[in-house]
């Protein structure tokens, strides 16, 4: 009866070889196309520069506390 040791030494180069001999069954994927936030031209940065500022000059003004009399 063989030795435990080399049956498992033999059955490890066994699928080694097998796996090497092997072709892989993958198929060649094309490239997905970039997402649609890089096909776009970015926004004007002014306009969203100006719309942040109003933003939080109006936040502003309606936190100031009112001063009355």
């Amino acid at each position: 009866m063989p030795n435990l040791k080399s049956l498992s030494l033999a059955m490890i180069c066994a699928l080694t070889l097998s796996a090497c001999m092997s072709k892989p069954n993958v198929q060649c994927l094309k490239p997905l196309p970039p997402p649609a936030w890089m096909v776009q031209d970015p926004p004007d940065w002014r306009k969203t520069l100006n719309k942040i500022m109003y933003v939080s000059s109006e936040n502003w003004k309606s936190s100031k506390p009112s001063i009355s009399d």
